[in-house]
Order: structure tokens, then C-alpha cells, then sequence
């Protein structure tokens, strides 16, 4: 029993700790790729780059790491807990993380910024950017992550 709880830890840590890693680098890319896009449209002006590049895109970098290690460190408990059923694997961490935070963040975001969950999937108010700004990094940071934790269990 205390070999599991060890094993258990070791994998939460190790996931939290990637986790964070490539959340922070994910949520950086989808954060320059959205400095970009709003920089450019037509009501941008040619200092919001740097404006969204320096006050925006670094805070979203920190709080993506964050969010991403506690995300992967929940992925690795559902993991241990069902050992037999469910692998450490790229696989496994990319539809978890992307399950739980469509679920958790995602769904729940949206339909309070369209006011509603039909509205929400209709694309009300934009939240059709919400699915590769948001999703797209987790699965991503996911694949990484699980890649990370299964080479270092071996």
C-alpha cells in the first residue's frame, strides 16, 4: 500500500510539474497567436501589439502554467486510481485534460459570456474562439505532458 501511495505521488508530481511546463508555453503561443489576431483587425492601431504583448500575453503564460499543473495533476490521480483501465500515455492525458477542462472552463465560460448553453454552441457573443484558444493548448499541453510522464516511468 505504500508503494502505491509513493507511485501515486511520483506521478502527480511529475504530471503538475510538466503540467505547469508546457501549460506555460501552450497558453503563451495561444496568448501571442490572440495578440496577433486582435492586433490586426480592423479597429487594432499599430501599438497594441506591444501593449497586448507586454501586459497581456505574460500574465496568461503564468496563470496557463497554473491552471495546467493542477489539470494534469487531477489526470494523474484519475490515472493511478484506475491503473489497469487507464495508461499514462499521451493519449489518455489529451482526451482527460481536453475532457475536464471542456467540461470545468470551457462549456461553463462560454455559456455565461453567450447567456446560455444553446447560445453558447450557436457562437453568441464569439465563443466559437474559445474551442482553439482554449482547447487547442490543453490538448497539446496534454500530449507533451503524457509523453513526459510515460518516458519517465519507464
Amino acid at each position: 500500500m505504500a508503494w502505491r501511495a509513493r507511485n501515486m505521488s511520483n506521478i502527480v508530481v511529475r504530471s503538475a510539474g510538466w503540467g505547469a511546463i508546457f501549460g506555460a508555453i501552450a497558453a503563451f503561443a495561444s496568448g501571442l497567436c490572440l495578440a496577433i489576431f486582435w492586433s490586426t483587425e480592423r479597429t487594432g492601431h499599430t501599438g497594441d501589439f506591444a501593449m497586448l504583448m507586454a501586459l497581456w500575453v505574460p500574465p496568461v503564460a503564468i496563470v496557463g502554467g497554473g491552471a495546467a499543473a493542477v489539470l494534469f495533476g487531477v489526470v494523474a490521480v484519475i490515472v493511478s486510481f484506475s491503473p489497469g483501465r487507464i495508461e499514462a500515455s499521451p493519449l489518455s492525458y489529451t482526451v482527460l485534460g481536453s475532457l475536464l477542462s471542456l467540461g470545468l472552463v470551457i462549456l461553463p465560460f462560454a455559456t455565461w459570456v453567450a447567456g446560455g448553453l444553446f447560445r453558447a454552441l450557436q457562437g453568441a457573443q464569439g465563443t466559437y474562439l474559445l474551442l482553439p484558444s482554449g482547447l487547442l493548448p490543453v490538448a497539446i499541453a496534454g500530449l507533451l505532458t503524457g509523453w513526459k510522464v510515460r518516458s519517465g516511468r519507464n
